[in-house]
């Protein structure tokens, strides 16, 4: 038996690390892509021990976007909502990281406690904060605070924003600011990678920029800020993708209400809806890259 070489060795080695990545990505990822696609062209109905599927095209995404308006009505909502509050948490992840970056004592801690609401508001935490979760009116009212800022809730501040803003975009700030506290606690991730993006300039520029006499504020706008610029990118790509699975996403309730109702929906619809969502996520995400592309200086 011929032995391997030692980089014919490595390359197997390599090759056992990304195996089961790639095993995932084909089972959970790959298959369900092709599995929905598929599920989205039939009508799907029980029938006796098993599933009829009957085959009607594109019928399912005409009966979503043409004859039936409540896909569009939860949608439209959510997305200024999403538009609103994807720069806001990312824009106090920025501000955060770039306080955290300084040299201060009890650094660490305070990185630590920007980070612990990612590991807190999981599961039944996030579900009781973000609804009623099943209380009654006092203890819903109680759990509703825990979620705003007083001063952003007030009747002046809420007045202001629907009396100069755009119909559409003063709901979607109106509910931003309602549950400010909740775009907080989601910008833990965004902080650690904008404080790593921050740590990953080199400090010969700072001391350059030192010599040659700009003071902080220069520095910050002349380097900083465009140094960690892919980092912000990254941060507002996952910052839209974490909000599309919001536990209160008015687009995945559809999908279970399809689920839940095989007779008059299906599997089928609920694979039609899904397809749709996702492509609107794809455009807004790919509109963010497009202005990133136009905002990041050519070299």
């Amino acid at each position: 038996m011929k032995k391997l070489t030692i980089e014919q060795r490595k390359k197997l080695i390599g090759s056992a690390f990304v195996a089961p990545w790639v095993i995932g990505l084909l089972l959970f990822w790959v298959y369900p892509m092709i599995a929905s696609s598929v599920m989205s062209l039939f009508q799907i109905t029980p029938y006796y021990a098993g599933f009829r599927w009957e085959f009607i095209g594109l019928a399912n995404f005409n009966r979503i976007l043409r004859i039936e308006a409540r896909f569009l009505d939860q949608l439209v909502p959510f997305m200024f909502r999403t538009i609103v509050m994807a720069p806001v948490i990312v824009l106090f992840a920025v501000v955060v990281a770039l306080l955290l970056n300084q040299k201060f004592p009890g650094r660490g801690m305070f990185r630590a406690v920007f980070f612990l609401p990612v590991l807190f508001t999981t599961g039944g935490v996030i579900i009781t904060l973000m609804t009623d979760g099943g209380m009654d009116t006092a203890e819903t009212a109680g759990a509703a605070a825990t979620t705003s800022v007083s001063f952003l809730n007030s009747e002046a501040l809420m007045d202001l924003v629907h009396r100069f803003m755009p119909p559409r975009i003063a709901v979607a700030l109106s509910d931003v600011l309602d549950s400010f506290v909740l775009v907080l606690w989601y910008a833990g991730i965004q902080i650690t990678l904008l404080i790593a993006g921050c740590q990953s300039i080199p400090g010969t520029i700072y001391e350059a920029a030192s010599i040659d006499g700009a003071n902080a504020w220069e520095t910050m706008w002349k380097i900083t800020l465009p140094g960690i610029l892919p980092f912000i990118l990254i941060s507002l790509i996952y910052t839209i993708v974490d909000l599309s699975s919001l536990i209160d996403n008015p687009i995945l309730e559809l999908i279970n209400d399809a689920m839940a109702n095989p007779l008059t929906q299906g599997m089928g619809l609920a694979s039609a809806i899904g397809w749709v969502y996702q492509v609107v996520i794809m455009l807004l995400i790919g509109f963010v890259f497009f202005m990133f592309r136009k905002a990041t200086p050519k070299q």
